[in-house]
């Protein structure tokens, strides 16, 4: 396809508005008194030139209204939201998870807000995962066999990303197992000399995060009711090490800022494969009382600097 234009004027006047635009009517048609100002995180994030923007958001059960004010928007209002902050972030690949009852047609119209025109489905029951991208996405692999959401390998841009969505529940044992089918995938593109990015929703604690949790994380943690070893204080990781042991690595918990205090655990990732260690200029997980209330999970937003013997797509 011809690149998409990093700038693009109409668009960008279009997402501000959105932004910009008061609450959606409640329920019943009340009005929504919570203050629908920007949050700090709907402000363009700053991006290098030359730079691949990749970004993981699962979504919350396709915006349904779920626990609406306890702590969340309305469906409709969420999908605003997520939608013009995507758009804002001027993404280059996007993997989303939870996008139940979603149709083809559907997610390609979405997905063009942000500026893609290229998507994606792993299957159109249960709690799908998709990708979406400014590049034709070659679908490698589908797997669900076995896997409680399933797992897919695409190509697109010059990347191979393994979108994941792992077992919710307590269990490392089924986790480790679904872990490890994303990873024989990996490893194939691995094999070929092709730069992999793992990313999604893994449902699991890394160990680079643990040490930053705040009595909130834990709190919520014990809520989830999810495995503690030794004296209660310390998540289980098992799943997240076996993946680093795999040799990826977390951009993200390599930036996180000084004095780093998570208060609620983060299951969401955009890892690296060993072609793609050093390409990281920046990388983000937008947690804040604002995002929550779109979805239960924050995302996650990673810039790259591809080397240069890869077969990338253009980027500006």
């Amino acid at each position: 396809m011809t690149r998409l234009s990093f700038a693009h004027p109409a668009r960008w006047t279009l997402v501000l508005c959105l932004l910009l635009l008061p609450c959606a009517q409640g329920q019943a048609g009340e009005s929504d008194s919570r203050d629908s100002s920007p949050a700090p995180e709907d402000l363009v994030e700053p991006r290098e030139p030359g730079t691949l923007r990749i970004i993981t958001y699962n979504i919350l059960v396709a915006y349904g209204n779920y626990k609406i004010g306890d702590p969340y928007y309305p469906g409709d209002e969420r999908r605003r939201r997520i939608t013009g902050w995507l758009a804002s972030q001027s993404p280059d690949v996007v993997a989303l998870q939870e996008m139940n009852g979603y149709t083809p047609e559907r997610l390609a119209e979405e997905a063009g807000a942000w500026g893609h025109e290229h998507a994606v489905l792993l299957k159109t029951t249960g709690y799908p995962t998709a990708l979406t991208s400014r590049w034709p996405i070659e679908v490698l692999d589908r797997q669900t066999d076995g896997l409680h959401h399933g797992v897919m390998r695409c190509r697109t841009g010059g990347v191979d990303y393994v979108v994941v969505h792992l077992w919710p529940f307590e269990d490392e044992e089924r986790r480790m197992h679904e872990i490890d089918a994303a990873l024989t995938l990996a490893q194939d593109s691995r094999d070929n000399a092709r730069p992999v990015v793992i990313l999604g929703d893994f449902n699991a604690i890394s160990p680079d995060d643990a040490p930053h949790f705040s009595e909130l994380a834990h709190r919520e943690y014990v809520r989830w009711g999810w495995d503690y070893i030794d004296d209660r204080r310390t998540p289980l990781t098992d799943v997240m090490q076996h993946v680093f042991d795999a040799g990826y690595t977390d951009p993200t918990a390599e930036h996180w800022p000084e004095g780093m205090v998570m208060d609620e655990p983060r299951v969401d990732f955009i890892l690296v494969g060993p072609q793609l260690e050093d390409a990281c200029v920046r990388s983000r997980w937008v947690f804040s009382q604002e995002i929550i209330k779109r979805s239960d999970h924050a995302p996650v937003v990673t810039d790259l600097r591809l080397p240069d013997n890869t077969d990338a797509g253009p980027t500006p």
